[in-house]
């Protein structure tokens, strides 16, 4: 089981199946409205949507309908075009438009230092994107990428809001942080992909509470907690399926659990029969 696992050749063909099945009925933009991603897609300008991204994949924590509810609230505050206004307004006045604000145990403190440490980001790197390609170190995964890239953002004096950008190089699952780098890298129906000329098979699966729950059924891992090197473990299994795309099917794996309570048994849930009520649901979900 875990990183030890060995894959027998008609064992993976019956999870390949399972999970392409998954991904043909979920990976659509018909259950956008289930995910706070959908804030991305309403903008087309690549630099409106990786700001857009961080704060969205940052406030990505708790009930679906607060987390957008939160956004719009955010995105209300942003006068005119995300990038724009990010890079035409002070430090001070960027402080001043989320006075008040509250995601759970987000503030406005939390926020602002985000938001700051993104302004001065792209004054002087001309995009979020275009740091994190200067700060790219080869590798298998883009963890110590990311742990530099967070530094710099962490720079704006982060008093509240360290918690909204996690350190790959603690132990952390780091499930916002892997979450909005897939949204970045990847590029298809669901994923926007705007920072070009990255490799996707080198992302780390956002191993969120359905992701875990799936990868102890499916034999991924044996950790007993959704940890960082949990994550490793699983994203591990999954490049063994698919060298090029490891988290080709996490959107779709947690759409079940989000929109239908679905949670996987005790075993792999390719050996048992798939179309189940609780998974095979055509009916779209209402947008929040």
């Amino acid at each position: 089981m875990g990183a030890n696992r060995r894959w027998k050749a008609c064992e993976r063909e019956a999870a390949l199946l399972w999970l392409e099945t998954l991904r043909e009925q979920y990976h659509r933009r018909t259950w956008l409205g289930s995910d706070p991603l959908q804030f991305v897609h309403r903008y087309r300008d690549p630099d409106d949507q990786e700001i857009i991204g961080l704060l969205a994949a940052s406030l990505a924590y708790g009930n679906v309908a607060v987390i957008h509810r939160s956004m719009e609230e955010v995105v209300r505050r942003m006068v005119g075009l995300p990038a724009a206004w990010l890079r035409g307004t002070g430090e001070r006045e960027i402080r001043h438009a989320v006075a008040g604000f509250r995601h759970r145990w987000t503030d406005e403190v939390a926020l602002g230092d985000l938001l700051v440490g993104m302004a001065r980001a792209i004054r002087s790197h001309g995009s979020l994107g275009s740091l994190f390609r200067e700060l790219d170190q080869p590798g298998d995964d883009y963890r110590n990428t990311l742990t530099a890239w967070v530094k710099v953002l962490r720079g704006a004096a982060m008093r509240g809001g360290r918690h909204l950008l996690a350190d790959p190089a603690a132990n952390s699952p780091c499930k916002r942080l892997y979450l909005y780098a897939r949204w970045m890298i990847r590029r298809d129906e669901i994923d926007p992909g705007c920072w070009t000329g990255l490799d996707p098979a080198r992302l780390v699966i956002p191993l969120d509470t359905h992701i875990f729950a799936f990868a102890k059924a499916a034999r991924f891992t044996r950790r007993a907690r959704p940890d960082g090197r949990a994550a490793l473990e699983i994203t591990h299994q999954f490049r063994l399926l698919r060298p090029d795309d490891p988290v080709r099917y996490d959107f779709a794996l947690t759409r079940p659990g989000i929109l239908h309570g679905w949670r996987p048994g005790t075993r792999p849930p390719w050996s048992i029969h798939f179309d189940t009520p609780d998974v095979h649901i055509n009916t779209p979900i209402r947008t929040v």
